[in-house]
């Protein structure tokens, strides 16, 4: 566990990282926190939220983890919560594993800390809740390149890779957390923007700028890879409908060359039976004669066929 004060004029800022239940606790107690609130800071499964109890505010926020490996695909997976508590004498940040965007902000706030007397708690806030929203700007950027590799590899454009369908299924569950994630968020923003102070109105209206923006990104991302996905499909549906194309085909003429042997086959297995009573046998021109009739069988079938329009390429 490890927590950093610093001290403002007029509140103070603590943030703490993988706190203990005993700790919260006191924290709870010293500073008058409703102990429902306090163990949801330790339940790694909330979506961002508001609440205002007596006269405390906490909200929940999920900023993205960058550590989190390349196949993590759900809310857990990708992101980690920041819980926030603040009054008008202090603002209390609580997360479990260490955040760098929280540890950029306090070496930031360190040097801001007595330069400024009119800084507040909404002041951290806003701070936080952009850091928050800034977090998913790579992530995204990486999805939107990721997308145009998946289409390279689609159409075999610049690359030897073949796209597979689970890559895509991943990516878009991916992309479905964040804009879930971002959706979210705005609850708790607009909350909060509801009591802000004026002069710090355009510190959260960049946050919902810039969700909105992410948000647009996220969601062009999505269908882009739905469309992808479909045309994915549709492409491996052509190549197998095309590979059973020729094979009819060559069924089809294997089909036509019995047609014509088959006849043929059974006047030749008739003659070679060699009955005694069978009065071609010992005709001069037998022979002759079962050619014929087998040659005029084949003629027969050939103009058939043709007239039916069988012998074309293409049909069934």
């Amino acid at each position: 566990m490890a927590n950093t004060r610093i001290d403002f004029t007029g509140f103070h800022w603590l943030d703490i990282s993988n706190p203990t239940p005993e700790y919260l606790n006191e924290v709870a107690a010293e500073y008058g926190l409703h102990p429902t609130s306090v163990q949801d800071c330790l339940q790694p499964e909330h979506l961002p939220k508001y609440e205002m109890i007596d006269e405390v505010s906490f909200i929940v926020l999920r900023a993205f983890d960058r550590e989190c490996s390349s196949e993590s695909d759900t809310v857990q997976e990708l992101t980690r919560k920041v819980a926030i508590f603040y009054g008008d004498e202090f603002v209390i940040t609580i997360h479990r594993t260490d955040q760098p965007f929280l540890d950029a902000m306090v070496q930031r706030w360190q040097k801001r800390s007595g330069k400024d007397p009119a800084y507040t708690p909404e002041h951290i806030l806003a701070d936080a809740i952009n850091e928050v929203v800034r977090s998913y700007e790579r992530p995204i950027l990486d999805c939107v390149a990721q997308l145009e590799i998946f289409e390279q590899e689609i159409f075999g454009a610049g690359t030897h890779r073949k796209f597979r369908m689970a890559k895509g299924y991943y990516l878009k569950r991916k992309v479905s957390v964040y804009k879930r994630i971002l959706r979210s968020t705005l609850e708790p923003l607009t909350k909060v923007m509801a009591s802000a102070e004026a002069q710090l109105m355009p510190h959260f209206q960049n946050a919902r700028e810039l969700i909105d923006n992410l948000y647009f990104y996220a969601d062009e991302t999505s269908e882009s890879i739905g469309s992808l996905l479909n045309l994915h499909i549709s492409l491996q549906s052509q190549k197998t409908n095309e590979a059973s194309r020729r094979t009819n085909e060559v069924m089809r003429v294997l089909t036509i060359f019995s047609c014509f042997f088959l006849p043929i086959n059974f006047i030749a297995s008739i003659y070679g039976m060699n009955f005694e009573n069978m009065p071609e046998l010992k005709n001069e021109h037998g022979y002759y004669m079962a050619l014929g009739l087998m040659f005029s069988v084949a003629v027969g079938i050939f103009i058939w066929f043709r007239s039916k329009g069988w012998l074309k390429k293409g049909v069934a």
